[in-house]
């Protein structure tokens, strides 16, 4: 169950994949600290829609076209 105040599920992690359905304005660090090794993120983030993989303590971005989504609180 969410938890007011918390991004994603953090007791939970890591997770192989998370997908994101409301947009930040930047990308949250909170739920790049939830992704396992290799894992696989998709997030709208103030106004482009990102692939995240991360490798270790890299990140590997890239941009998929232009979304609109509901905002992030």
């Amino acid at each position: 169950a969410a938890e007011p105040g918390v991004l994603g599920l953090p007791a939970q992690a890591p997770f192989d994949r998370i997908l994101v359905s409301a947009e930040p304005d930047t990308l949250p660090q909170a739920l790049l600290d939830q992704l396992a090794d290799g894992g696989l993120m998709v997030i709208p983030v103030a106004g482009t829609l990102l692939r995240v993989r991360r490798h270790g303590a890299e990140t590997q971005l890239s941009e998929h076209g232009g979304y609109r989504f509901v905002p992030l609180l």
